[in-house]
């Protein structure tokens, strides 16, 4: 039978992973996703540039 206490440590684990879980939701959306569409694009250009100057 859990015990109050029990169910407390519980509630403040959960919560910190939860925090931690939110943290990472949020490096995610601002710096990864974005710089996994920058990446290509910047890509494209270099080979471009590469193709319209080597030519």
């Amino acid at each position: 039978m859990a015990k109050v206490t029990d169910v407390e440590i519980i509630d403040i684990y959960t919560h910190k992973v939860e925090k931690r879980l939110d943290k990472l939701g949020t490096y995610l959306v601002f710096i990864v996703i974005p710089f996994l569409l920058i990446m290509p694009m910047q890509l494209g250009a270099l080979v471009m540039y590469l193709f319209y100057f080597g030519a």
